[in-house]
Protein backbone atom coordinates (compact mmCIF):
# COMPACT_ATOMS: atom_id res chain seq x y z
CA UNK A 1 0.00 0.00 0.00
CA UNK A 2 1.04 3.56 -0.40
CA UNK A 3 2.02 5.37 2.33
CA UNK A 4 -0.94 7.68 3.91
CA UNK A 5 0.04 11.20 2.90
CA UNK A 6 0.16 13.90 5.79
CA UNK A 7 -2.86 15.84 6.58
CA UNK A 8 -3.20 19.25 4.72
CA UNK A 9 -2.07 22.00 6.25
CA UNK A 10 -4.26 23.97 8.81
CA UNK A 11 -5.87 27.27 7.41
CA UNK A 12 -3.69 29.85 8.64
CA UNK A 13 -4.57 32.39 5.78
CA UNK A 14 -7.93 33.20 7.10
CA UNK A 15 -10.67 34.91 8.47
CA UNK A 16 -13.30 32.97 10.03
CA UNK A 17 -15.79 33.15 13.16
CA UNK A 18 -19.37 32.90 13.87
CA UNK A 19 -22.10 35.39 13.45
CA UNK A 20 -24.76 35.51 16.08
CA UNK A 21 -27.36 37.92 17.97
CA UNK A 22 -25.96 40.15 20.53
CA UNK A 23 -28.68 39.72 22.44
CA UNK A 24 -29.63 36.19 22.51
CA UNK A 25 -26.30 34.49 20.97
CA UNK A 26 -28.41 32.22 18.67
CA UNK A 27 -26.46 32.11 14.78
CA UNK A 28 -27.64 33.96 12.36
CA UNK A 29 -27.95 32.21 9.02
CA UNK A 30 -26.66 33.47 6.30
CA UNK A 31 -25.53 36.76 6.99
CA UNK A 32 -23.64 38.23 4.20
CA UNK A 33 -20.27 39.34 4.65
CA UNK A 34 -17.47 41.46 2.48
CA UNK A 35 -14.02 42.02 3.06
CA UNK A 36 -11.85 44.99 1.55
CA UNK A 37 -8.51 45.49 1.88
CA UNK A 38 -4.89 46.93 0.07
CA UNK A 39 -3.75 43.53 -0.44
CA UNK A 40 -6.74 43.10 -3.05
CA UNK A 41 -6.95 44.94 -6.28
CA UNK A 42 -8.55 48.28 -5.81
CA UNK A 43 -12.07 48.22 -5.10
CA UNK A 44 -12.44 45.06 -5.13
CA UNK A 45 -13.91 43.18 -2.20
CA UNK A 46 -14.22 39.24 -1.38
CA UNK A 47 -17.87 38.33 -0.25
CA UNK A 48 -19.46 34.87 1.33
CA UNK A 49 -21.78 33.87 2.69
CA UNK A 50 -22.19 32.40 6.52
CA UNK A 51 -23.67 29.29 6.70
CA UNK A 52 -26.98 27.60 7.81
CA UNK A 53 -24.93 27.75 11.83
CA UNK A 54 -23.42 31.11 10.85
CA UNK A 55 -20.12 30.04 10.36
CA UNK A 56 -18.24 32.20 7.61
CA UNK A 57 -14.67 31.99 6.23
CA UNK A 58 -12.74 34.13 3.98
CA UNK A 59 -10.07 31.60 2.71
CA UNK A 60 -7.16 31.91 0.93
CA UNK A 61 -6.10 35.59 1.57
CA UNK A 62 -3.08 37.55 1.38
CA UNK A 63 -0.96 38.67 3.94
CA UNK A 64 -2.27 42.47 5.12
CA UNK A 65 -4.79 44.53 6.52
CA UNK A 66 -8.85 43.81 5.97
CA UNK A 67 -12.17 45.60 6.94
CA UNK A 68 -15.06 43.55 7.70
CA UNK A 69 -18.76 44.26 6.85
CA UNK A 70 -21.17 41.69 8.13
CA UNK A 71 -25.53 42.77 6.83
CA UNK A 72 -27.99 40.61 8.03
CA UNK A 73 -31.97 41.48 7.78
CA UNK A 74 -33.12 42.73 10.78
CA UNK A 75 -29.81 43.86 12.56
CA UNK A 76 -27.18 46.48 12.30
CA UNK A 77 -24.50 46.32 9.87
CA UNK A 78 -21.27 45.57 12.06
CA UNK A 79 -17.84 47.01 10.67
CA UNK A 80 -14.69 46.03 11.49
CA UNK A 81 -11.06 48.01 10.38
CA UNK A 82 -7.38 46.89 10.90
CA UNK A 83 -7.98 43.11 10.62
CA UNK A 84 -4.61 41.69 10.33
CA UNK A 85 -4.38 38.49 8.56
CA UNK A 86 -0.58 36.66 8.36
CA UNK A 87 0.94 33.26 7.47
CA UNK A 88 1.05 32.78 10.93
CA UNK A 89 -2.12 31.92 12.29
CA UNK A 90 -6.11 32.13 11.53
CA UNK A 91 -7.77 35.03 12.56
CA UNK A 92 -10.91 33.97 14.52
CA UNK A 93 -13.48 36.82 14.47
CA UNK A 94 -16.87 36.22 15.88
CA UNK A 95 -19.06 38.63 15.02
CA UNK A 96 -22.34 40.34 17.47
CA UNK A 97 -24.71 41.55 15.44
CA UNK A 98 -27.01 44.27 17.36
CA UNK A 99 -30.99 44.12 16.36
CA UNK A 100 -31.89 47.46 14.58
Amino acid sequence: FPPIPPPPPPLNDCIQGTVTDANTFVPLAYAQLEVQSPALPPEIGLGVSADAEGVYRFQDLSPGTYELWCAAGGYETFHQSGIVVTADAPVILNIPMKPD
